[in-house]
């Protein structure tokens, strides 16, 4: 056993091809961004995390896709409110400049206010037949901050005020959109 990085909780874990494995994990600051982070030994040591996304925007989820790109999706937390994603082309060294969308309308996908929300933990599998799922869950009925408070018996924490949710796709049309937007870089 071995720690991959102190203050960070919430681990995605993917293998890759190579033998390394990638890491993404949850800072438990109060900005709560995601970082990544490589051991090329077994997970026996780990790179020093670098931060991926801003905060708020958290958990993470990888998965590799049949090109080999990872697919890193995650719930944003802050206006528009939606689960989004993330394509890596190099293993998780880098990822490129084009912002995917794993969700319907929560709020409005062009909401500018800060509210109060609950979302995210997606999760992402992709079938023997390229059809993709992505499921997360959110809460459409927390209102203020106050709601947001986790406490005994409130009833926002209660699991009828949840919905989960399952997106799905296709994985060649995915592939072949990430493509378009760059130019098949």
């Amino acid at each position: 056993m071995s720690l991959i990085a102190p203050n960070k909780n919430e681990t995605a874990l993917i293998a890759l091809p190579n033998g390394d494995l990638l890491g993404v994990l949850r800072g438990s600051d109060s900005p709560q961004g995601l970082h990544s982070a490589r051991s090329a030994d077994g997970g026996r040591t780990w790179s020093a995390p670098v931060q991926v996304t801003q905060p708020r925007q958290h958990p993470a989820d990888l998965i590799r896709l049949s090109n080999g790109d990872i697919l890193f999706v995650y719930g944003n937390r802050n206006p528009p409110y939606r689960i989004e994603g993330l394509v890596s082309r190099d293993g998780g060294h880098t990822w490129l400049d084009l912002l995917l969308t794993f969700s319907g309308h929560l709020y409005g996908y062009t909401r500018e206010e800060t509210r109060a929300t609950d979302l995210g933990y997606p999760s992402s599998v992709v079938g023997t037949d390229s059809r993709g799922i992505t499921m997360y869950y959110y809460n459409p009925d927390m209102r203020t901050r106050r709601d947001s408070r986790q406490r005994a018996g409130n009833p926002l924490y209660g699991h009828t005020n949840y919905c989960a949710v399952a997106v799905s796709w296709q994985e060649d049309e995915l592939i072949a959109a990430v493509d378009s937007a760059i130019g098949g870089q």
